[in-house]
């Protein structure tokens, strides 16, 4: 009788779909269970692999059936896709393709985060969506204000200093309108109150951990972003290059080549949008603090090269993907910043 080796997962919120298959490839099961009957069905069934498709709940039965002594894969979405068939979506399909995917040798497996890593991802998240909305707010605020001519300077001051004025009764507008100016800016005030917490709980968390306080020392790179990379990248190891890292942040070039014509475009803006975002804002401070102080002896000449060639936003994500090679490989090394070794670097791409 043929083992069952491998298993497809299709997780959903309440009826989840397994597809099981031999070492051979071979149909040996393909049910539907309920959440609650999904750990005992697991409990009675012999250690067999079992392939999950990556998303934030699969984390949490990863971790569950690992303690029933089975072998987890996380495979990522865009790998699942290679084995679907058809393009009718069902989730036996699902299921079918995990199963599939599980058992591929050309599979990179997402690593399975912790209970203590996925908290702090999602303090990180949490403000960052908090960030967004006040942004949001913000922008609201400016545009309902310049409907009735009147416009702030840039930045959160100059539109502090407006609201101010418009809430003093300094500056008139119609009884309507104030009504719903106050209701944005009291979200806005309380949006920043809200971001302020999380942000102090992020700095304090990243003055004691030791691997965020030596990313620390690489010019761009806050408690912030420090807390995030460490927290997304938890194995450094399982890129072999640190070229594979940037690759996975979407900060190489993107290439469409044919034949003997090798074209190399923007970059992908593959992975993780919000680590990549935090590296480019920090490279743009650093930046900016160089056309200030172009004197400044800790500008390195590469930079300097950089900053004069090319535009600003192309600049700060080719120093973006440096500050990625140079985190990986510190966390994977263990090793101190180095400004010296970091300018003989070569470019991202």
């Amino acid at each position: 009788m043929n083992k069952l080796s491998t298993i497809g997962l299709d997780t959903a919120k309440s009826v989840f779909h397994l597809h099981g298959i031999d070492d051979q490839g071979a149909e040996l099961l393909s049910r539907r269970l309920k959440r609650n009957d999904l750990e005992s069905f697991f409990r009675k069934l012999e250690p067999c692999t079992v392939a999950l498709e990556a998303c934030g709940a699969s984390y949490h039965w990863a971790r569950l059936l690992m303690t029933l002594g089975h072998q987890v894969k996380l495979v990522p979405p865009q790998f699942v896709k290679r084995f679907l068939e058809g393009s009718r979506k069902t989730d036996a399909r699902d299921a079918k393709a995990l199963a599939l995917a599980g058992r591929s040798r050309d599979l990179r497996v997402v690593p399975i985060r912790s209970e203590v890593e996925q908290a702090g991802l999602a303090v990180v998240s949490a403000r960052r969506l908090l960030v967004n909305q006040r942004t949001q707010t913000g922008n609201s605020l400016r545009g309902h204000l310049a409907e009735f001519g009147l416009v702030a300077r840039t930045g959160d001051c100059g539109l502090e200093g407006l609201l101010n004025k418009v809430e003093s009764g300094e500056i008139g507008v119609p009884a309507a309108a104030l009504e719903a100016v106050a209701a944005l800016a009291l979200q806005w005030r309380a949006l920043d109150e809200r971001i302020a917490k999380l942000t102090a709980r992020l700095e304090a968390e990243a003055k004691v951990n030791p691997k965020t306080r030596r990313l620390m020392q690489v010019p761009g790179v806050g408690p912030i972003t420090a807390m995030a990379f460490v927290l997304k990248v938890p194995e450094p190891k399982r890129f072999a290059a640190a070229r594979g890292c940037t690759a996975w942040l979407g900060l190489v070039c993107n290439e469409r080549s044919s034949g003997s014509k090798r074209r190399l475009t923007g970059i992908t803006k593959a992975g993780d949008e919000d680590l990549r975002t935090l590296l480019v804002q920090g490279a743009a401070s650093v930046i900016v603090a160089a056309k200030r102080k172009p004197a400044d002896a800790s500008v390195s000449p590469w930079l300097r090269r950089i900053i004069a060639a090319k535009p600003f936003k192309v600049a700060a994500v080719a120093l973006a993907a440096r500050n990625a090679r140079t985190l990986w490989a510190m966390l994977k090394t263990g090793a101190d910043y180095d400004a010296k070794h970091r300018a003989q670097a070569t470019p991202a791409c």
